[in-house]
């Protein structure tokens, strides 16, 4: 063996200094034999093999020479049932029958040869016979099932034959029954239809008779809307000629309003003093027919202003003396704001927004100068209202620091002569607000009183004018009347001109 001759070798040759390189030689000596032995036992084996082939393939020849037609059509058959053969069962076993039979040898793990053995050749015959008999089993089965279901088509045939002819007696029955269901229902409806006929006929007559009276109701209505749009427009049309002759009576007549509510200073605001001036202004223009151009508004008015106005206690010639026609111009004056009492003097002031009530001798405006220099216009009427108190309290509180209001009465000058001055308190009263109008307590009564209560029942003779008695007789029960009730102190309006004065025309 290779490890005996290695040995061997070393006991020839004992190692010594190449050692190493003998040893390589000897092992690369011994793996070259060791290549050799293998590659001749390789060849040795494919020879025998080779001659194993050829001596079975030999032998399949000489055994598949001696087969007869049928048996090799048996074997043709016995592969294609194996799954091996595609081609045609002819009987002559060609390349392709070869080639299916080196498969089936295959698939066993035997010699592929492409020719059967003896053994090889019966396994495949009995198979092809097996597969046969099978074969012509199935057909025999299958033309049995056949047959039978040929013979149950025929008695479902004769099943539904007889049931199809019991459906055609029952349709015929249920369609005479349904005609004569039919004739009976098409009676009775033609019953239903008349007897509905006659009464839509009764209806449309009652509608027919409710529309006419429903139109006749409707033209009445529409006789009496238009009766009272004709009332209406007539109304509206001797309106409109009434404000057109108050605007051609009152084509000259000027109105200064004054709304001061904004103060400076410590100087409590008067809350609807715009208030008050906006319905004022509305009242003269809507109801009196006075000219916007003639009206001179003032809102938060200054010294400066009241002074370019109504002039001053050395010139009379303010705007409203420009405003006037002598002899033509009827002229409203209307304040709300405060009015204070001076502290030296004791006379009332009115105070404009940048003035102190403390120094208003010095920086109001003088009751005293206000009431000469409209004196002085040449005026057809003047008529002054003022929702103002000089006493020096408000609904706020003092306006003169230090001071009681029950002691300090602003002493009121006369009025000229032909004036009418309306004042919301006496001197030693305040001025209330109703806050539910929003408004000046005096300023809302006095509209209520100059739109026509004060000339109603009661208060006036209903002669269509509100005079200067009948405003007071107004004020005195309504305006006093609401204060005492709501905040229980007294609230008289100062009067001053003539009680026959007529204040406002009506329409």
């Amino acid at each position: 063996t290779a490890k005996q001759r290695y040995a061997a070798a070393r006991q020839l040759d004992p190692p010594g200094p190449n050692k190493a390189q003998k040893l390589k030689r000897a092992r690369l000596a011994a793996a070259a034999k060791r290549r050799q032995q293998a590659e001749l036992q390789r060849r040795k084996a494919a020879e025998q093999a080779r001659i194993k082939l050829e001596t079975a393939k030999l032998e399949g020849q000489r055994l598949q020479k001696g087969l007869g037609a049928e048996e090799r059509r048996q074997i043709q058959h016995g592969l294609a049932e194996l799954g091996f053969h595609k081609g045609t069962v002819d009987g002559i076993l060609g390349s392709g029958t070869r080639r299916a039979v080196a498969a089936y040898q295959k698939s066993i793990q035997a010699l592929e040869t492409g020719y059967l053995t003896m053994a090889q050749t019966t396994h495949v015959i009995e198979t092809g016979m097996d597969a046969i008999a099978a074969k012509q089993k199935r057909l025999e089965e299958d033309a049995r099932l056949a047959a039978e279901a040929a013979h149950e088509r025929k008695l479902k045939a004769a099943r539904l034959a007889a049931k199809a002819e019991k459906e055609r007696k029952l349709a015929a029955a249920r369609a005479e029954k349904a005609r004569k269901l039919a004739e009976a229902k098409a009676a009775k409806e033609r019953k239903v239809a008349e007897a509905k006929a006659k009464k839509a006929r009764k209806l449309a007559e009652a509608k027919a008779e409710k529309e006419r009276m429903v139109a006749a109701t409707k033209a009445a209505q529409e006789r009496k809307v238009a009766a009272a749009k004709a009332a209406k427009d007539k109304r509206s049309q001797a309106k409109q000629t009434a404000l057109r002759a108050l605007r051609l009576k009152h084509k000259y007549a000027v109105a200064v309003i004054v709304g001061n509510r904004d103060y400076g200073g410590r100087t409590p605001d008067v809350a609807f003093a715009r208030n008050d001036a906006d319905a004022v202004r509305r009242f003269v223009i809507d109801k009196l027919g006075y000219r916007k151009g003639n009206i001179i508004d003032l809102r938060d008015a200054t010294l400066t202003q009241l002074n370019a106005t109504f002039g001053t206690a050395g010139n009379h010639r303010g705007r409203l003396f420009d405003y006037v026609r002598a002899g033509k111009s009827d002229v409203v004056v209307f304040y709300s704001g405060h009015g204070v009492p001076g502290l030296r003097d004791r006379k009332g002031y009115l105070l404009p927004v940048d003035a102190d009530p403390n120094r208003v001798e010095l920086n109001g405006y003088p009751l005293d100068t206000l009431l000469g220099n409209l004196g002085k216009i040449p005026a057809r009427s003047m008529s002054v209202y003022l929702d103002a108190c000089f006493s020096g309290e408000s609904e706020k509180g003092m306006l003169v620091r230090a001071t009681s209001g029950l002691t300090v009465k602003a002493v009121m000058p006369e009025s000229s002569k032909g004036m009418v001055v309306v004042t919301a308190a006496r001197n030693d009263q305040f001025a209330s607000w109703d806050e539910d109008a929003k408004q000046g307590l005096f300023t809302k009564h006095l509209l209520e009183a100059l739109s026509g209560t004060a000339d109603g029942e009661g208060f006036g003779n209903g002669d269509g004018r509100v005079t200067l008695a009948e405003l007071h007789a107004y004020l005195d029960d309504e305006m006093t009347y609401q204060a005492r009730r709501r905040w229980s102190r007294d609230q008289n309006a100062s009067i001053q001109g003539n009680p026959d004065s007529v204040l406002v025309t009506l329409q």
